[in-house]
């Protein structure tokens, strides 16, 4: 009996991926609003029945999985556990880096992100908790930072918020038609406008 659900644990995953991985390859393609719930079944290789079966709500519940799926890969590349959060250019500065490379390995979250914002109000909505849980969560990680030490933790939260939102349309730009000659330039740049954001003076780090 346990073999059997282990089993059965292990085909749902597998069918789920299947679906991710064909959603991924749609959005790259045509952009969220390009594609309906009917594509996904050929390149996944499943019935339609199949895919309603594990998302019961079609694009947005796929929407839902991918992007908590993203969220949690993206933090565990980003490494925070690691990091000394308590010297705040310095994390900052590693932070954008591994962001860069990230987003230059895997652009389809910024994709779903930007799509679901600009063409589905309803979708962005939908999405904004898994969004706003990410960023509370790194937003706790610079707590012990002392040069927020007397912030209020919804403050923070936004200048986050805000940090990300340029580092992203700036990044996205900088990949497609680079700005700088090499990446380093490019994280020197972008931690400036995060220090800025953060009320902190470059010269003073």
């Amino acid at each position: 009996m346990m073999e059997r659900k282990k089993k059965f644990s292990r085909d749902k995953e597998s069918k789920i991926e299947s679906v991710i991985i064909a959603w991924n390859d749609l959005i790259a393609e045509k952009g969220y609003a390009g594609f309906s719930i009917n594509d996904i079944p050929e390149r996944a290789e499943l019935s339609i029945g199949t895919i309603y079966r594990y998302f019961p709500q079609g694009k947005i519940d796929i929407l839902r999985e991918a992007m908590s799926r993203n969220i949690i890969r993206f933090t565990e590349e980003l490494g925070l556990d690691s990091i000394d959060a308590s010297d705040f250019a310095s994390v900052w500065r590693e932070v954008i880096r591994r962001y860069i490379k990230i987003r230059r390995e895997d652009m389809l979250f910024g994709i779903a992100m930007r799509d679901s914002g600009t063409k589905s109000p309803e979708l962005a909505k939908d999405v904004t908790p898994i969004v706003v849980k990410f960023y509370g969560d790194f937003a706790g990680r610079f707590l012990s930072s002392s040069h927020l030490e007397d912030w209020p933790a919804e403050k923070i939260l936004l200048r986050l918020h805000v940090a990300f939102n340029i580092l992203g349309s700036i990044r996205e730009i900088h990949l497609r038609r680079p700005l700088f000659d090499t990446d380093e330039e490019l994280v020197d740049y972008l931690l400036g406008i995060v220090l800025l954001t953060f009320e902190i003076k470059v010269r003073d780090v």
